[in-house]
């Protein structure tokens, strides 16, 4: 467990550095991420996610394998496995890949963040339980979440471009679609209507369960394997539990909207983003309580902005209300480290694989 408080540390450490000037703000972030890329691309062992991405990409050898759909990995994940093997690189080749490629993508995301030290604590908790457990989730979350960022500057052609690339990595990936349909509400009502219908509807469906529903539409469309994989996940207990209504990560799914609907600056063009973002983020995981693996796993995908988002509001009140900042500061940092600290409990011991 406490060695996955080792990169923590050095990021703070060196967080030091770059108060006293004496490192930049962007050396600070690439050595923080490439800090986080060797801990993920080096480790040795996991809880299932790490054997079957070895095991596939040793089977990946030929072209064709791209096209074979016997393998449950999207066509992503097998053209970095064809790659690890026309390069003729070990079995850790494919989680070093995937390990580079989602450290890269939220580098790209950070550097929109007006703090990059709170963006990184509040990253962290995220980067176990997806980029050390969930390595096409994370890559995928981070391809949506930047193709999101090209539909709100009307480039669209990106956009569906970025959107095509987080699918092939994960098809969960197509839960940002609902992100339109959020925006499109946002702008035909006052803000006020919106954060009223958001909130009740969230509570709505934290006493409710629609558990039923997805096991109808699951044996309704048997053919269909999205609804397929949703049924093996909704009967089985392995892939995941139920969360309370006081669940922490509720909590702080509200917490996040109600923050940004109240301190968010004037909702410009980005902050927009930040702001519908979190109240997607909330609506998935109160719809989907019922099960751990989908209420976290599908709630990222806007969850993630919260890295952005969350220094923008203490920012903003920082310039506004010093003390209000301060406190936010130090309310963060404490609330997203408890949040590591208890991802960290849960996690396996940590293996190089070498």
């Amino acid at each position: 467990m406490y060695i996955y408080f080792i990169p923590y540390f050095l990021i703070c450490i060196m967080s030091i550095l770059v108060y006293k000037k004496k490192m930049k703000r962007n050396t600070f972030l690439i050595i923080s991420l490439i800090i986080l890329f060797l801990f993920a691309g080096l480790r040795g062992n996991g809880k299932g996610d790490y054997y079957a991405y070895i095991w596939a990409g040793k089977q990946i050898t030929h072209i064709t394998d791209i096209f074979n759909y016997r393998f449950p990995m999207e066509i992503g994940f097998r053209i970095l496995a064809l790659l690890q093997n026309a390069l003729k690189l070990t079995p850790q080749g494919i989680i070093i890949f995937m390990a580079l490629l989602s450290t890269t993508l939220i580098y790209l995301i950070i550097k929109k963040s007006k703090n990059y030290l709170i963006s990184l604590i509040i990253f962290l908790p995220y980067f176990l339980q997806f980029d050390m457990h969930a390595s096409r989730t994370a890559i995928a979350a981070c391809l949506a979440s930047l193709s999101i960022y090209s539909y709100t500057k009307k480039a669209y052609k990106k956009t569906i471009l970025l959107f095509i690339l987080a699918m092939s990595f994960h098809r969960s990936a197509i839960v940002v679609l609902i992100y339109p349909v959020l925006d499109f509400i946002n702008r035909k009502l006052n803000e006020k209507k919106y954060n009223i219908i958001i909130f009740m509807s969230s509570l709505f469906f934290l006493v409710i369960s629609v558990r039923d529903i997805l096991f109808s539409l699951a044996n309704l469309f048997p053919s269909f394997k999205l609804f397929n994989q949703l049924l093996s996940y909704l009967s089985s207990d392995k892939y995941g539990y139920a969360l309370k209504i006081y669940d922490p990560r509720i909590i702080l799914a509200f917490l996040v909207f109600i923050l940004l609907a109240i301190w968010l600056p004037e909702k410009n063009k980005n902050n927009r983003i930040l702001y519908i973002s979190s109240s997607a983020s909330l609506l998935l995981i109160s719809i989907l309580h019922f099960n751990t693996f989908l209420a976290l796993r599908l709630s990222y995908f806007f969850a993630i902005y919260s890295i952005i988002s969350i220094p923008e509001v203490i920012k903003y009140q920082l310039s506004t209300n010093r003390n209000l900042g301060k406190l936010l500061t130090m309310g963060c940092v404490f609330i997203f480290f408890l949040y590591f600290a208890i991802c960290a409990k849960g996690m396996i011991n940590y293996q190089i694989f070498f």
